[in-house]
C-alpha cells in the first residue's frame, strides 16, 4: 500500500498539471493526452464496435453470441464515455463523445 500512495499522483495528468503550473508550454503534452484518450477511449472501443456489426448483424442467430447483452447500447464511447482526461476537452466535447466518429463510421457501412 505504501507503494500504492507513494506512486498516486505519478501519473501523466500528474506530470501534465505539474508542468503547466511551473509555466512550461504543455501544448504538444496536452495535445498527445487528448490523442491517447480518442486512440484508447472512442477509436479502439468503435473498431470493436465495427467488427460486432459485421458479425452479429449478419444473421439473427448470431446475435445469441453476445449472451443476451444489449451491446448495441454498450460498445459505443458516446454511452460509455470513457474519458481519461476530462480537464482537457470543452464541456461541448464531453457531451459529443465519440459522436462524431460513428456518424462516420456508419455512412461507410
Amino acid at each position: 500500500l505504501a507503494l500504492i500512495k507513494e506512486q498516486q499522483q505519478t501519473n501523466f495528468l500528474a506530470l501534465y498539471h505539474k508542468l503547466k503550473a511551473s509555466g512550461q508550454d504543455v501544448a504538444v503534452l496536452e495535445h498527445e493526452l487528448r490523442q491517447l484518450d480518442l486512440y484508447v477511449n472512442v477509436e479502439w472501443p468503435l473498431s470493436h464496435y465495427r467488427s460486432a456489426v459485421r458479425y452479429l448483424e449478419r444473421d439473427p442467430e448470431d446475435i445469441a453470441a453476445t449472451g443476451g447483452t444489449n451491446w448495441q447500447k454498450y460498445l459505443p464511447p458516446r454511452f460509455q464515455k470513457r474519458i481519461f482526461y476530462p480537464e482537457l476537452w470543452t464541456e461541448e466535447q464531453r457531451l459529443e463523445w465519440g459522436k462524431g466518429w460513428v456518424l462516420s463510421v456508419l455512412k461507410t457501412l
